[in-house]
């Protein structure tokens, strides 16, 4: 279970080689804003390299 306060973006990322099943509930009004996400993307990118995972800096911040 993870809390996201009101205003923050999130993602749910699957990392792993089987279907991920997500189910989230929240607040109607809990504000929706992703205009800056779809112009710039997330603030931090997730990668594979090297069979490894990674977050690395989004190069458009």
């Amino acid at each position: 279970i993870s809390y996201i306060p009101p205003y923050w973006a999130h993602r749910t990322i699957n990392t792993g080689n089987i279907p991920l099943i997500f189910f989230a509930v929240y607040p109607g009004e809990a504000g929706h804003n992703y205009g800056i996400i779809e112009s710039k993307g997330f603030y931090k990118l997730i990668i594979e390299k090297d069979g490894q995972i990674k977050v690395i800096d989004n190069p458009n911040y």
